[in-house]
Parts: structure tokens; C-alpha cells; sequence
């Protein structure tokens, strides 16, 4: 099979770059007494709404408890919040040194994210590797959240590229398909050794300063 140029890559920020603390989601799955698929899914209910900033995360937290049939004080919320904020802090080192060798490969990097105000921040004032993407996206400042199409739109013309110019690599498979209806080549991510495989087997990186390419 042949293997296709691209001049970008645009990475997801949770489980791709950052994978949860495990750890912490068990401290927030006890507080809440479910089990890991139930938790799973009320912790995931309204997380599109808070990622979008539609809800504070006093106001997601309260919802979430609602549906688990829990009322806790306003400081055990606050810790849930704590919590929660740190749980998405843990990098995956071999991605970030992936990423920190790749960034003199390849034209340009991004960020393209579903993602809270509270963590984002967290994020901004813990990680100074952040500015080694040429562009980064968050759904809370963006006002679009992926699979929407306006989200990748947006980042594509940030980077000043063409869709089948760049790749995207996502853990979520209907984030995978909103970018395949962009036209964005893709690798669903499911382990860091998978994704380096599939890069290698699938794509040749370019950089715009030369014309011989490398991976």
C-alpha cells in the first residue's frame, strides 16, 4: 500500500496526549458508590455540556449527583471538582517525547480537544510543552465541540491547510468519523505502540521548509 503525505498533525488532548489518572477516577467512582461502567456513563452524560462551557462545573457536578440520587455538601463538590481537574494532568511521556521530536518533521502540530474551562486552565498554568503546538483548540473557547464539523473547520484553517493534508488522532470513534466527514485523514487511537505502527505503515510526514519528507 502506498503511503500518504501529510503536513500536519492534529492530536486529541485526553487519553491520546494525557490518559486519565486511573487512580482518581476510582476516588470520584467511590464517592459516588457506582461501578465502573455506571460511573462511566453519569460521569460522560453531561460532559459535552460542560466541555462547552454550557454548564459551571458546580452545575455538572450537581446534575451528575442528581442522577446518582446523592446530595453532598458544597465543600465535598469542590473536592469532586479537584479531583476531577487533576485526573486529566497525567502525561503520557512517551507521546509527549513523541511529540517533542516529530514537532522538527512535520509542518505543523496541534491540539484539537473536547475540554473544560477548569481543567484547561490547570492545563495552561501546569504545561509549558503547550507551546509547542502551532495551534490548539479547545471546545470551552471555541464555542464548537467535536464531532461538530465547525470545530475541525476550524482548526484545518488555522493551520492554513488542506483537510487532506493533515491527520488526526483520536481515541473516540465518532470523533474519528466527524473528522472523516471533513475530509481529515485519521488514526483511532487505542494504544500508543498501535498509533506508532499506523503512522509508520500509513503516512510519510513533510515539512514545508524541504522537499525530501521523513517520518
Amino acid at each position: 500500500m502506498n503511503k500518504k503525505f501529510v503536513k500536519a498533525l492534529i492530536f486529541d488532548y485526553g487519553e491520546v496526549i494525557c490518559p486519565q489518572d486511573r487512580d482518581k477516577i476510582n476516588d470520584m467512582r467511590g464517592r459516588l458508590l457506582k461501578g465502573e461502567k455506571e460511573f462511566s456513563e453519569v460521569y460522560f452524560r453531561y460532559r459535552l455540556e460542560y466541555d462547552l462551557n454550557n454548564l459551571s462545573p458546580e452545575e455538572y457536578w450537581k446534575k451528575v449527583l442528581h442522577d446518582c440520587n446523592l446530595s453532598l455538601s458544597d465543600s465535598e463538590i469542590e473536592h469532586l471538582i479537584e479531583i476531577d481537574i487533576k485526573s486529566w494532568l497525567s502525561v503520557d511521556r512517551r507521546m509527549l517525547s513523541f511529540i517533542e521530536e516529530v514537532k522538527y518533521k512535520i509542518s505543523k502540530i496541534a491540539i484539537l480537544s473536547n475540554m473544560p474551562s477548569p481543567i484547561l486552565e490547570a492545563m495552561e498554568e501546569s504545561f509549558h510543552w503547550l507551546s509547542l503546538f502551532d495551534t490548539i483548540i479547545f471546545s470551552c473557547r471555541a464555542g464548537s465541540i467535536k464531532p461538530e464539523r465547525e470545530i475541525y473547520e476550524m482548526c484545518i484553517s488555522d493551520l492554513a491547510l488542506k483537510a487532506e493534508d493533515c491527520l488526526f488522532i483520536d481515541d473516540s470513534g465518532k470523533n474519528i468519523l466527524g473528522a472523516q466527514k471533513v475530509g481529515l485523514n485519521t488514526i483511532h487511537y487505542t494504544s500508543f505502540g498501535s498509533f506508532k505502527e499506523l503512522l509508520e505503515e500509513n503516512y510519510i510526514l513533510k515539512a514545508l521548509y524541504h522537499d525530501d519528507p521523513a517520518i
